[in-house]
């Protein structure tokens, strides 16, 4: 008969022993998904399993296995997610997606995502928007562009953001290859030609944007944009007329080369080097037409309608809608 009768102090232990299993696994849970790792938010139902177990032996299996798959997430982790991540709610399709990648040093890439990609909406037509926006820092290696298939997908991904520190030639060249591979344009906005400029494949992004700048004017002040003898007849200029743009207020580059695929539209005069400087061009290689501006610093000269035209006008010709 004593053998049918539970063994109190035995019965003690094994409970004991389950609380301190639960409370290190629930304190392991909550380190793991404090510290961002996001992709263990699949897995958050699967600590129920431990909620309703008093067996030691399947609570440290299940934690076993929990963990593993746990890890295997984490490792797909990259050093430099994204801070914000927005894609278009379902519902019609529509024939045009975008991808807007903006994020890194200097500017005020919160407001500017809606400004470039409301505008571009409201002038162009439905756009099935993928925004992703990424940590204020020059170093920032974005995690989307770690994937071999990053761009396939979409029509046109829009280049704003400020990655000066990045140097990883690899990643680079990476960038550049899946555009030029895939046929995909790319419309390249203001610190988009101060990214990646101290790595060592630095003049294979050059050659893609279409121009090489390292610096810009120390003030800031509004620029008057002058289309050149090409940006007068052409259609990304369309809405100026052949007439001057003064912008509310600017930041104005340097270009030291403009590359051979490129084609200068309009210029603004430089106090600094007594020379007109390029601040819209087209730009092709192989085959990938390149829209680009270095106008694009303030968020006030952004709402301009004019520049909002003219960013419109570039989509277009980037996209050969023109």
């Amino acid at each position: 008969m004593r053998d049918n009768v539970p063994n109190r102090g035995a019965f003690a232990m094994l409970a004991y022993r389950d609380v301190l299993v639960h409370t290190w696994f629930a304190a392991i849970c909550r380190w793991l998904l404090m510290n961002n790792h996001s992709p263990l938010s699949n897995l958050h139902g699967f600590p129920m399993l431990f909620a309703v177990s008093t067996r030691p032996r399947f609570v440290s299996f299940a934690l076993i296995g929990w963990l593993c798959l746990a890890a295997a997430h984490a490792a797909e982790v990259e050093l430099s997610p994204p801070v914000s991540k927005t894609e278009a709610a379902s519902g019609e399709p529509t024939a045009v997606k975008a991808l807007l990648i903006c994020g890194g040093c200097c500017h005020d890439y919160q407001n500017q995502k809606e400004i470039i990609s409301e505008g571009l909406s409201k002038s162009v037509g439905p756009i099935d928007w993928t925004i992703i926006q990424y940590a204020g820092e020059r170093e920032v290696h974005a995690d989307v562009y770690q994937s071999k298939d990053w761009i396939k997908g979409f029509d046109l991904v829009v280049h704003n953001e400020c990655f000066g520190g990045v140097t990883d030639p690899d990643f680079v060249k990476g960038i550049v290859a899946a555009h030029v591979e895939n046929q995909i344009p790319a419309m390249v906005i203001h610190c988009s030609m101060h990214s990646y400029r101290n790595s060592s494949a630095a003049d294979t992004w050059r050659n893609f944007l279409g121009v090489t700048s390292v610096r810009h004017e120390k003030s800031k002040q509004s620029m008057l944009v002058e289309p050149t003898a090409a940006g007068k007849s052409h259609p990304v200029l369309a809405s100026l007329g052949g007439e001057n743009w003064e912008t509310v207020n600017g930041e104005l580059y340097i270009i030291n080369q403009v590359w051979p695929g490129a084609t200068v539209l309009a210029t603004a005069f430089s106090n600094e080097t007594n020379k007109a400087e390029p601040v819209i061009w087209t730009n092709q290689v192989e085959g990938t037409r390149v829209f680009g501006t270095t106008i694009g610093h303030h968020n006030e000269t952004m709402l301009d309608p004019k520049y909002q035209s003219i960013l419109a006008d570039g989509w277009k010709w980037a996209m050969k809608q023109e």
